[in-house]
């Protein structure tokens, strides 16, 4: 398993890495911010899938019938992607997983606890992402999207989560194995070897 982030500052070398089609579909956001994170999260799926040989432009990524992406060109390979703040992060495996990271900003935990399983109101915002991402990350892995926020992760599932200033990131997979590391990956002009 590889765990990449890349800080929104690298948007700029977007054009010269991702397909298209993941330039197009950043495009059509209206927010600057917005598009940045996409483009990062498209530079973030490119970095993981390097790690294996492969790049965002060779694989054709498809949705299933939850909207839930994929490689449908490359099945063997399962990503996930999230995006907040100033960074956007992928995770790639062979096993089925999910990602999620939230930035720490004020919200009102206890209007908010009720829809994510395992959330307090009285927790702390620190408190309240690691719940909110530990549960997202669930989600993504077993596709269902924000309608299973309340839905209790089922045995067989392993959760992982990060230190990460100011962010709460956390990684749910079937795999045991989770990679300790996070790395933080930044194009320059130069590309990690193939």
């Amino acid at each position: 398993m590889v765990v990449i982030a890349v800080h929104i500052r690298n948007a700029p070398f977007a054009a010269d890495y991702l397909s298209s089609a993941r330039l197009s579909k950043a495009e059509a956001l209206a927010k600057p911010d917005d598009r940045a994170r996409s483009l990062c999260a498209g530079l973030a799926l490119d970095a993981c899938l390097r790690t294996v040989g492969l790049s965002e432009r060779e694989v054709t990524v498809a949705t299933d019938a939850q909207g839930k992406p994929y490689c449908s060109s490359h099945p063997q390979w399962h990503f996930s992607l999230s995006h907040s703040g100033e960074f956007a992060v992928c995770a790639l495996d062979e096993a089925p997983l999910g990602v999620d990271i939230e930035q720490y900003r004020k919200v009102n935990a206890e209007k908010l606890a009720d829809r994510c399983y395992g959330a307090e109101p009285t927790q702390t915002v620190e408190e309240f992402f690691n719940s909110w991402t530990r549960q997202e990350s669930y989600v993504k892995a077993i596709g269902v999207g924000l309608a299973g926020m309340r839905k209790q992760p089922e045995n067989g599932w392993h959760f992982r989560r990060y230190p990460f200033p100011g962010y709460s990131l956390t990684v749910c997979s079937q795999s045991e194995s989770i990679t300790p590391s996070i790395s933080l990956f930044s194009y320059d002009g130069t590309v990690p070897p193939r």
